[in-house]
C-alpha cells in the first residue's frame, strides 16, 4: 500500500480530532486550508524523513537477509545432493527391476 503525503496530513489531523468519523472528512479540509506555508513545509520535511527511515529500514532488512550467503548456498548444495540421491536411485530401480 503507498502511503501518500495526504495519508500522513490526514493522520496528523486525526491525532488531535474530536468528533465524529461523518465530520472528519470537512474537519480535515478546514484544517488543511488553515496551514500557513511555514506549517505546510514542516509537515512536508517531517514525512519526507520518515519516508526515508522507513526505506532505510527496508534496505537494511534485504542487506542482513543477504548478509549469510553462506546458509543459503550450504541449503541448496544440501537440495541438490537429495535431489541427485533421489535420481539416481530412480535410475537404479528402473535398470535393475524392469
Amino acid at each position: 500500500m503507498k502511503y501518500t503525503f495526504e495519508d500522513y496530513l490526514k493522520h496528523l489531523h486525526s491525532l488531535n480530532y474530536m468528533g465524529t468519523d461523518d465530520n472528519m472528512p470537512e474537519s480535515f479540509e478546514s484544517w488543511l486550508s488553515q496551514l500557513d506555508t511555514e506549517e505546510l513545509m514542516k509537515y512536508a520535511d517531517d514525512a519526507m524523513q520518515k519516508h526515508m527511515s522507513i526505506n532505510e529500514l527496508k534496505y537494511k532488512n534485504l542487506i542482513l537477509k543477504r548478509k549469510n550467503p553462506t546458509k543459503t548456498f550450504i541449503g541448496g548444495l544440501v537440495i541438490g545432493i537429495f535431489i541427485g540421491l533421489f535420481i539416481s536411485a530412480v535410475f537404479i530401480h528402473l535398470t535393475l527391476f524392469n
